[in-house]
């Protein structure tokens, strides 16, 4: 079991550099073109996405997890996998070409045709990239898959920045789209010798396990991308351009870094699923690594929002502040749930992350579409922060039930992370800003510099690391990431 879990925690920090990396020049890709677009050209491709994304629930049967989840998958799973998930993306790219006139006439915008077209395009090309590639996960090759999706972005950015400069509009990012999704496919035959058949022999095996995982799917589509749908109805195009990239800078820990270990631990969730004490020893260790990880980070973007969009993205993304600040702090709460649904799955029961994201939607929509009527764009990041405060103790109910955990436990493996990230904020924020911010308040700092931003990091990590050495210290070093670290250092 040991090396079960040195492999586990490898291949997360492995895929924590991945995403980091990924990240990173994901960022200056963001960077560059938040200078070269406008903000209504990335709310044009957010809407556009959002009906990609609830039309890609046709597509949506998450095969690789069957496959990792299936410890004794066969060839002709795989070959099922590939072939139902081709066959369901020529399905998507018609619904997606039958849907682009009447979403243009929805939103009085006839350029949304054409940009439904290239993302047809796109459904046709996800369907054929090679199902082999989930492998490099299930069997723990964290390398290959740092590799394959490295290769990816980098290609990817690198096309996508020519196009802003030489398009300067919004079909750069739609061009882009289409670019990932090729290179993906390119590279997938390229980099794993599995070479899929035509074969529907295993769909009801298949079937029987991803029905919940297309009703999570769904319910996940309804929890994050509907409100995108909501804010451009309800208040504007250029609206959801603001909140859809102050969204995406402020649920990065979440939607990276953390995304980044979930993908990794899952296989391992996996292997251990039939012992349950021990699948409950891995999923805290993990989730002490999580809280670490995700919650200073979360609340650390909330704290250097209102230097890093002027700096960054400029002076004419301004409004989306409030929006990163907001939702920061939601993530830092969402950040630590997140991994609870692979533990679900891994033994088998996708319905319990169902009833979760179902119980998440009912909750978030009306109290969305309330907000918003109330406080314009800004409501939608109220309404998640609340949703996730409300979703909290909800899923530690569920992981009580299920697989046994102990609230002492559980409190245990986040509260040093939480206490510490809070005094990061409220000390960093008043030493520099001379003030504690209020999330969502409007505030506009006097010095925008690259020097300022600097030293706003450096003063939060310092406060961060100090603050949680000394709670590690008073509750008496208990076994943890702390200690992790201290030995990879050679200070333990």
């Amino acid at each position: 079991m040991t090396s079960l879990y040195k492999k586990v925690f490898s291949g997360a920090a492995l895929m924590v550099a991945l995403r980091l990396l990924v990240k990173s020049i994901g960022l200056i890709n963001t960077m560059i073109l938040a200078r070269l677009l406008v903000p209504e050209d990335f709310g044009l491709i957010a809407l556009a996405m959002s009906v990609y994304a609830f039309i890609e629930l046709i597509n949506a049967f998450g095969f690789d997890v069957v496959l990792i989840q299936n410890q004794n998958a066969t060839k002709d799973h795989y070959n099922t996998a590939w072939t139902l998930k081709l066959m369901f993306g020529v399905l998507a790219a018609i619904v997606m070409v039958a849907v682009a006139w009447p979403l243009a006439d929805v939103y009085e915008d006839p350029r949304l045709v054409d940009i439904c077209y290239c993302l047809a395009v796109m459904f046709l090309i996800d369907g054929l990239v090679n199902i082999g590639v989930v492998d490099f996960r299930k069997q723990l090759d964290f390398k290959t898959e740092f590799l394959f999706q490295v290769s990816i972005k980098v290609l990817t950015v690198s096309l996508t920045i020519y196009l802003a400069y030489t398009l300067k509009s919004y079909w750069a990012l739609a061009f882009g789209m289409i670019a990932n999704a090729s290179f993906q496919t390119i590279l997938s035959y390229i980099m794993s010798r599995f070479r899929p058949r035509f074969s529907l022999s295993k769909w009801r095996e298949i079937y029987g396990f991803s029905f919940w995982l297309v009703l999570n799917n769904f319910l996940h589509y309804t929890n994050i991308r509907i409100k995108d749908l909501i804010i451009g109805k309800m208040v504007g195009v250029r609206y959801v351009g603001l909140y859809s990239v102050g969204d995406e800078i402020a649920s990065l820990p979440s939607t990276e870094l953390v995304a980044a270990i979930n993908r990794a631990t899952f296989p391992g969730y996996s292997k251990v699923s039939s012992n349950l004490k021990e699948l409950r020893k891995l999923y805290l260790s993990v989730l002490s690594s999580i809280a670490m990880i995700g919650v200073p980070a979360s609340i650390g973007l909330a704290l250097v929002a209102p230097i890093f969009v002027p700096l960054i993205l400029g002076e004419k993304w301004l409004a989306a502040v409030p929006i990163i600040q907001i939702i920061a702090f939601a993530d830092a709460l969402i950040s630590i749930n997140t991994n609870a649904g692979y533990v679900f799955l891994s033994v088998g029961k996708p319905r319990l992350a169902t009833m979760l994201l179902a119980f998440r939607a009912l909750f978030l929509i009306p109290l969305m579409i309330f907000l918003i009527s109330v406080y314009g764009y800004i409501g939608a990041a109220y309404a998640v922060l609340i949703t996730s405060i409300v979703m909290f103790p909800v899923y530690f109910i569920f992981l009580n039930k299920f697989i046994a955990i102990q609230f002492s436990a559980y409190l245990g493996s986040i509260i040093r992370p939480m206490i510490s990230a809070l005094g990061m904020y409220a000390v960093g924020s008043y030493v520099y800003y001379g003030q504690i911010l209020i999330p969502g308040e409007a505030f506009t700092p006097a010095d925008t510099g690259v020097i300022a931003l600097g030293a706003l990091i450096l003063i939060g990590m310092g406060v961060f690391v100090v603050i949680q050495g000394l709670s590690w210290l008073i509750a008496g070093k208990p076994n943890g990431p702390e200690k992790l670290v201290l030995q990879k250092l050679g200070l333990q």
